[in-house]
C-alpha cells in the first residue's frame, strides 16, 4: 500500500507519517488506533499556517462573539443561525468598526478561516452572513436526499399534497429537477418544524440558499420547458431516464480527462453537468439534454452536442475513474474541448483549492487510439487544434471564484 501510495504523490505536495516511516496514517474503525498520531499531525501542520498566527484586532474578535451569539429578539433563546448584512454592521459599530471597508475585510478573513460563511458573488448572498453551517447542511438536506433511503415522512407528503407540490417532489427525485414552489415550501421553517425548530422562528432564505447552490454548484438553472424558475440538482439525477447507452465507434472524435491522483472525486462530474446545462440553455436553439447519473447529451445550439461520461476503470464507481468527451462533428470538436476544458478549471479551481490535475488525451477520429493532448498540440492535430481557441491555454485560475454568471457569459464570447 505504501508504495502504490508513493507513486500516486510522487509529483504532489504530502503530510507523510514520520512516526512510522509511511506515506499514509493508517487508521482502526474498531480501536481508534492511528487517530491520535493523525490528529497530532494536524494540530503540527495547523500551528505552522500563516493565518493562525495572524493577529486580529480585539474589535473584530468582540464583534464576531455577539455574531455568533447573537439571536432573532431579545425573548428568544435560540441562537440565528445566520445574520443580515445590516444588523452585522449595526453589531460592528456597537464593537467601534465604523467603516463599511473594515467590517468587509472582517467578514472575508472570517469567511476565509471557516467561521462564517460569507460570499459576495450576488447581493442575496452577500446580504446573509452564516453563523451556523449546520443550518445550511440541514436545509441542502432538505433537496438532496436519497428517494429510496431518506424520502420525506408520509406526514411531510400529506403536508405537500395540501400544499399542491407533491407531483414536483415526484420530479425532483425521478429527474433531478427543483420548482421554485418546492424550494419555498421545504425551505419554509413553519413547514418543517421538527428540522428547524432548534434555530427559532426563523425567516426563510429561499433566494439566499439558491444562490449559494448555484454558486456552489450544487445547483443550476434548468430553462428548458414553459415553467419558470426551475433548477436542475444534479446529484439527484438517476438512471431511470430510459437514455440508450452506447460504445463509441472507432471514427467517433473522443477526448478523455484523467485526475492525475487516479482518483475522481465525488460531485466533479455533477458539478460539471450543471455547468455545461446552464451553458446549454444561453446558447439559442439547444435541444432538451438527455441526463443520467454518468452519461449526458448536452446541446451547445440546435446540432452541436457534447456527448459527456464518467467511464471507470476500476471496480468502484470513481476509483481510477476518467471524464470521457464525445462529439460526432469535426467542425465542433475545437470548440467543445475549448468549453469542456474551462469547465473542468472552474470546478477544479472552485472545490479542490487547485490541486487536482489533470492529464488529457485525443483521439484523430481516425482510429480509438489516444495521444496526450501536448503531442495533440504540438502537431496542430485536426479537427481539435484546428483554430487557436481557448483550449490552446494552460489551466489557470482565472475562473476561479467568479460568479456563474460571468463564467456563462464569458464562455459565449471566446
Amino acid at each position: 500500500v505504501d508504495k502504490m501510495i508513493s507513486e500516486v504523490l510522487a509529483k504532489n505536495k504530502a503530510v507523510t507519517n514520520e512516526k512510522e516511516k509511511l506515506k499514509f496514517f493508517p487508521l482502526s474503525n474498531r480501536d481508534a488506533i492511528g487517530i491520535e498520531n493523525l490528529r497530532a499531525q494536524i494540530e503540527n501542520i495547523a500551528r505552522k499556517q500563516e493565518y493562525v498566527n495572524r493577529a486580529v484586532k480585539l474589535k473584530w474578535m468582540q464583534c464576531l462573539d455577539f455574531m455568533l451569539g447573537a439571536k432573532e429578539s431579545s425573548h428568544k433563546k435560540e441562537k440565528t443561525p445566520w445574520i443580515p448584512l445590516w444588523r452585522v454592521r449595526k453589531i460592528a459599530a456597537d464593537s467601534g468598526i465604523q467603516a463599511a471597508s473594515e467590517v468587509d475585510e472582517m467578514l472575508k478573513l472570517f469567511h476565509e478561516l471557516g467561521v462564517i460563511v460569507h460570499l459576495t458573488a450576488t447581493d442575496s448572498l452577500r446580504n446573509v452572513i452564516t453563523t451556523n453551517a449546520q443550518w445550511l447542511v440541514d436545509c441542502f438536506s432538505m433537496v438532496i436526499r436519497d428517494s429510496y433511503l431518506h424520502r420525506y415522512s408520509e406526514d411531510d407528503e400529506k403536508r405537500m399534497e395540501a400544499g399542491g407540490v407533491l407531483d414536483d417532489v415526484n420530479l425532483l427525485f425521478e429527474s433531478g429537477i427543483l420548482s421554485r414552489d418546492l424550494a419555498d415550501f421545504i425551505w419554509d421553517p413553519l413547514n418543517f418544524p421538527k428540522i428547524f425548530s432548534k434555530y427559532g422562528t426563523i425567516m426563510s432564505q429561499v433566494d439566499f440558499l439558491i444562490d449559494l447552490m448555484r454558486r456552489t454548484m450544487l445547483l443550476g438553472d434548468w430553462k428548458f420547458g414553459e415553467r419558470n424558475e426551475m433548477f436542475l440538482v444534479p446529484s439527484m439525477i438517476n438512471d431511470s431516464s430510459g437514455m440508450d447507452s452506447f460504445e463509441a465507434s472507432s471514427t467517433e472524435l473522443q477526448c478523455v480527462f484523467r485526475p492525475v491522483l487516479k482518483f475522481l472525486p465525488t460531485g466533479v462530474f455533477e458539478r460539471l453537468i450543471c455547468l455545461a446545462v446552464a451553458h446549454s440553455a444561453t446558447v439559442t436553439g439547444s435541444k432538451l439534454p438527455r441526463l443520467q447519473k454518468n452519461h449526458a447529451m448536452i446541446w451547445i445550439g440546435p446540432e452541436d452536442c457534447m456527448q459527456l461520461s464518467v467511464r471507470s476503470g476500476g471496480s468502484d464507481q470513481y476509483d481510477s475513474a476518467e471524464i470521457l468527451l464525445r462529439v460526432s462533428s469535426p467542425d465542433f470538436a475545437s470548440k467543445a474541448l475549448g468549453i469542456l476544458t474551462s469547465m473542468i478549471d472552474k470546478v477544479t479551481f472552485d472545490i479542490s483549492v487547485n490541486a487536482m490535475k489533470w492529464d488529457v488525451a485525443l483521439t484523430d477520429g481516425v482510429s480509438d487510439k489516444f495521444i496526450s493532448r501536448a503531442k495533440a498540440k504540438k502537431k496542430r492535430l485536426k479537427p481539435w487544434f484546428a483554430k487557436s481557441t481557448n483550449q490552446d491555454k494552460q489551466s489557470d485560475s482565472s475562473s476561479a471564484n467568479i460568479d456563474i454568471s460571468t463564467f456563462l457569459t464569458s464562455l459565449n464570447t471566446e
